[in-house]
């Protein structure tokens, strides 16, 4: 992983899809003291900010700062992983697929070079799980199954995530249920007594401190919309989001998990249950994409939940790269001009992208098994499979067809470490060794996903290198920032605190500000970024990016001439 991000080279000083907000809130309390969360997609980053406010204190503040120290975050969480790993004595051949695998996850490596909040509330989340499935080995079942100062710090831990991303609280919901449901099913009611008193000081704990943002952010004037909405949905039920979500869902996580999901075996033995469940599989994967045919708002284009062809959400993995060209022109459905692949290149793509889900038969079929099992082994497992799929669940019922793709984060995570822990006992009872043609689809596998990864986040980058030296030559040449539009990002760093101001530029083209596809944070764009030629322009600079993974246009600066 480190050898990938040498490569890409992710060293700018600007940052990275949403977390100029993030950035932006820390910046302002070291300049400032006051903590102000003031953008409106910006919800809970309190813990964030704390966790990285002695670095910047002490280094000062830069986006490299801030990357470096998700960079440390990522290492760790990729650690948490190995930790859990070896409490279920799992080879250094299962722990060394699993970290590539969860390393290489386009999602893991692309957080891993932002500020973004995913790595800031899970790895945190994952170290206390760590804690508690240790702890859990060490006592066994003669008594109470995890001791209360376990069960009080891994509740305070989790709970806090809920200061900085949300969904991270879902981790210990899923250590409860990995824990105690077997002692329900097992009807072990002394154990289970036993056990309860330090379950119940968890919870309360756990509840407490999540809770405790409400006031906190309400008497702050911290709390907002993005905040509510999601919440105030989780009561209802949306049908077609539940009849259509889980089958996206699952084409995500197989494409990201795919090496692993090579390495489950096909016993003889089970043979009509597998091809049942792949059947099965198929059938949904098929019913997917009718679905998402239906629903869909067109095919790659960025401006919509939901697409007609896999990737079916918006968002980070696009159909030629990684991560959102978040100009305004590329929202646009009258310039459709940026990097991607022809509808006729990807159909072979979507079509393994939509096969994939296959591969997850053996495990289902086996899962009964696994799961009436005793000890740490079993307890993992339960653990993955319960984070994965309550995250599902808490994400559609947060933001039903309004999901962006990287809210299945967690779900990915989870699922990799319920593959790592039931692989040793898949082949035990199944084909009896590794053979080498699996061993070569893993590897092959790996370098394909290291390879995407690596080239499209070095294209993301680079043009992101690209679009702000055309900013701040423009500025060096006397060019106020509220008179460019440049996109999400620059819109957001540059010129945020001039709107909420509400302050206007000294000059604008023909003495009236104005905005074209003024989807962000935008006062006038008599200069612009983008990659189409807008009508009543002129191009003043032309610099191609250094793309790796897909040819793409370059990015013109412009001059308004006319209205």
């Amino acid at each position: 992983m480190g050898l990938a991000y040498g490569l890409v080279e992710p060293w700018g000083e600007y940052p990275i899809n949403d977390d100029w907000q993030y950035s932006r809130v820390l910046r302002k309390w070291l300049e400032t003291g006051q903590y102000r969360i003031d953008t409106a997609i910006a919800p809970s980053l309190v813990g964030q900010s704390l966790m990285v406010w002695p670095v910047v204190k002490v280094l000062g503040f830069t986006h490299l700062t801030l990357r470096l120290c998700t960079l440390v975050l990522a290492a760790l969480g990729l650690w948490s992983v190995d930790r859990m790993l070896r409490n279920v004595e799992a080879s250094s051949r299962i722990r060394l697929a699993a970290l590539l695998v969860l390393g290489m996850n386009p999602y893991y490596f692309y957080f891993g070079a932002t500020f973004m909040t995913e790595l800031y509330g899970y790895v945190p989340a994952l170290l206390a799980a760590t804690l508690w499935l240790v702890e859990r080995k060490r006592r066994g079942d003669a008594g109470p199954l995890v001791s209360r100062w376990v069960a009080a710090v891994c509740g305070a831990v989790i709970g806090a995530t809920f200061w900085t991303r949300q969904y991270g609280v879902l981790v210990f919901p899923a250590l409860l249920g990995a824990t105690f449901l077997p002692l329900v099913l097992r009807r072990e009611w002394r154990l289970l007594a036993v056990s309860s008193p330090a379950a119940l000081l968890g919870v309360t704990i756990w509840a407490g401190v999540a809770l405790a943002y409400f006031p906190w952010a309400t008497s702050s004037g911290n709390y907002n919309d993005a905040f509510f909405l999601p919440l105030d949905q989780l009561a209802g039920i949306d049908l077609v989001a539940w009849a259509l979500q889980p089958g996206i869902f699952l084409t995500y996580v197989s494409v990201c998990l795919a090496p692993l999901l090579l390495l489950l075996p096909w016993s003889r033995r089970q043979g009509k249950q597998l091809l049942a469940v792949a059947l099965a599989l198929g059938a949904w994967s098929a019913l997917t994409k009718w679905g998402a045919a239906l629903a869909g708002a067109n095919d790659f284009r960025q401006d919509t939940w939901l697409h007609t062809r896999w990737p079916f959400l918006h968002n980070l993995i696009f159909n030629a790269g990684l991560g959102p060209i978040t100009l305004p022109d590329t929202y646009s459905d009258r310039n459709l001009l940026w990097p991607q692949l022809s509808s006729a290149a990807w159909t072979p793509i979507e079509a393994i992208a939509l096969a994939l889900p296959l591969l997850w038969a053996p495990l289902i079929v086996s899962l009964p098994r696994l799961l009436r099992g005793r000890g740490a082994r079993a307890e993992t497992l339960g653990f993955g499979l319960l984070l994965g799929l309550g995250s599902l669940a808490a994400v559609i019922q947060s933001y039903r067809n309004e999901i962006l793709d990287r809210y299945h984060f967690a779900g990915m995570i989870g699922l990799s470490l319920a593959l790592a822990v039931a692989l040793p006992e898949l082949w035990r009872e199944g084909a009896g060794g590794w053979p080498r043609r699996r061993l070569a689809a893993f590897a092959v596998a790996v370098l394909a996903l290291a390879a995407f990864d690596t080239a499209a986040l070095h294209d993301h980058f680079r043009w992101q290198d690209v679009r702000w030296q055309l900013v701040r030559d423009a500025m060096e040449d006397g060019v106020s920032p509220a008179n460019i539009q440049a996109g999400f990002e620059v819109d957001g760093e540059l010129v945020m605190d001039l709107v909420l101001e509400g302050r206007t530029p000294n000059w604008c083209h023909n003495g009236r500000c104005r905005c074209v596809d003024a989807l962000w944070y935008c006062i006038d764009d008599s200069f612009r970024v983008s990659v189409n030629r807008y009508p009543g322009y002129e191009v003043v600079r032309s610099v191609k990016p250094d793309y790796w993974l897909v040819d793409g246009p370059p990015l013109l600066f412009s001059r308004r001439t006319r209205p």
